[in-house]
């Protein structure tokens, strides 16, 4: 009954699960699996549960209660890592701007420096301004650099907590 059932209803979740298993195992485990995962069976496979649960409907709600959480804890761990490659992305770019732009203020900090040296006060005062603005420009992206550092690492905790739950759930109802 079971096979037929499966036939004519496949579960690709529950084929999944059941090809790691040989040909004895995979029996044993559809029975268990249909009996406890599965909601809607034909009424013969109703009958035959029935030895076997006073209240069947009762272990699937809890099995859909708990696989509800795993997909949930995997969606927003899948989540978590797109959010974080596009934020390792931009912490990259933010970065090579942050580089660019202290570089060109010690440029333009040396050239004012040189500039002194020779006595050629006007030309220095005239870079005052564009390094001035270069320096507060390197420090806006100094700042937007350390807050999306910020971010990523605080994916980065939500994920490791995540992590952390799942395996102990999966530990939780797997057999020892």
């Amino acid at each position: 009954m079971i096979e037929e059932f499966l036939a004519e209803t496949p579960i690709p979740r529950i084929e999944e699960e059941i090809a790691l298993y040989d040909d004895f195992e995979r029996a044993n485990e559809l029975h268990s699996l249909l009996g406890t995962e599965v909601r809607d069976l034909p009424p013969a496979l109703e009958r035959h549960y029935a030895r076997y649960f006073e209240d069947r409907a009762a272990v699937v709600t809890l099995f859909e209660g708990y696989e509800a959480l795993f997909e949930r804890l995997e969606t927003r761990l899948e989540q978590l890592d797109a959010e974080l490659k596009s934020l390792d992305a931009e912490i990259d770019a933010v970065g090579g701007q942050l580089d660019a732009a202290g570089a060109e203020a010690d440029r333009l900090g040396a050239e004012i420096d040189s500039l002194r040296a020779q006595g050629r006060y006007d030309e220095a005062n005239n870079l005052v301004g564009p390094q001035n603005a270069t320096a507060d420009r390197a420090d806006a992206l100094l700042g937007r650099y350390n807050s999306l550092v910020a971010q990523y690492n605080a994916k980065v905790v939500e994920a490791n907590g995540i992590a952390t739950n799942l395996g102990e759930l999966y530990k939780q109802i797997s057999p020892a």
